[in-house]
């Protein structure tokens, strides 16, 4: 299994980022009550509750391109060749034909 978080006797540890909200609203369902819980939920635009042992909605990693198949990398090698100068967003944007 892949769980979210774990508790387990003192110690509680989460799978990520988004399992550490699931951990710390877990947290303080416990020791402050649902209502304090799914109020912290709300504004933080998160699920109310999710069990510890509900895996991850993605069943497998995204596939993500090595950065030399990317636009990004000409970002890269143009900032790299140029150390000693400023670069503006503009600027690298237009000449990797980003927006």
């Amino acid at each position: 299994p892949n769980p979210l978080f774990v508790e387990h006797e003192t110690i509680i540890t989460s799978a990520g980022v988004a399992a550490s909200l699931d951990c710390c609203l877990h947290i303080v369902r416990r020791l402050c009550g649902s209502e304090l819980a799914n109020d912290l939920a709300r504004k933080m635009v998160t699920a109310p509750s999710r069990t510890g042992g509900q895996q991850q909605y993605i069943p497998a990693p995204v596939n993500i391109k090595p950065l030399t198949e990317t636009s990004i990398s000409l970002v890269i090698e143009l900032v790299e060749q140029s150390l000693n100068q400023c670069h503006s967003l503009d600027e690298v944007a237009e000449r990797c034909a980003m927006s």
